[in-house]
């Protein structure tokens, strides 16, 4: 990699948002951050000041971004669900890489046009499955590709929901319902089968939730 830093922009400055920022600031000598939208304009200013974020490089909404169209090496997509698709949609149009929020589409043929879409365009798209990088599962990774565990012929897995999460994520908060959202499978299970896949190296062919 050259030592030139690359520009980033984020879209969506809610917790996940933050977590890029503060992100941007512990790679500082390889990111740039000079875009930054939402739609609520007290959190811009704020965001905007504590990152040192350029005036020009504040829009209100993800819609004011694309339209001035800065020049960005990777737009990072931390918005609600529903608008994952067509914002990276725009990203590849614009000639960005993207690091985006799970889930990358709300059903599998959004997911297809996008890979597509990706490929057409030779710009990556890669959806944050951080859990890879947690050291309790990497250490479950390299046991099973060691062989100490012998063949793995099934893996028993269970996403337990919290009754604070549950209550405030998914029945007053943004993900209460699907049409506003995703379906609760993509919200919660989407890392667990990111896991599975990766623990296994092999593809579901039926999943059910």
């Amino acid at each position: 990699m050259n030592s030139k830093r690359l520009k980033v922009g984020i879209i969506g400055l809610g917790s996940r948002g933050l977590t890029y920022m503060r992100d941007e600031e512990l790679f500082r000598d390889k990111l740039e951050l000079v875009a930054i939208a939402d739609v609520n304009p007290a959190k811009l200013k704020d965001f905007g000041d504590r990152f040192a974020v350029p005036l020009e490089g504040r829009f209100l909404g993800d819609e004011a971004l694309f339209a001035a169209k800065p020049k960005l090496d990777i737009l990072f997509i931390s918005t609600l669900d529903r608008f994952h698709f067509d914002e990276a949609m725009k990203a590849i149009e614009l000639g960005y890489h993207i690091f985006m929020e799970k889930p990358a589409g709300i059903d599998m043929a959004q997911c297809e046009i996008l890979r597509k879409a990706a490929k057409a365009s030779d710009k990556l798209i890669c959806v944050c499955h951080e859990l890879r990088y947690a050291p309790g599962y990497q250490f479950i990774k390299r046991m099973i590709d060691s062989g100490a565990l012998g063949s793995v012929y099934t893996i028993q897995w269970m996403e337990q929901i919290s009754y604070n999460h549950h209550a405030h994520s998914f029945i007053r908060g943004n993900c209460g319902r699907t049409v506003e959202s995703s379906p609760l499978f993509l919200q919660k299970c989407s890392h667990d089968m990111d896991l599975i896949t990766w623990f296994t190296g092999r593809h579901a062919k039926k999943v059910t939730s």
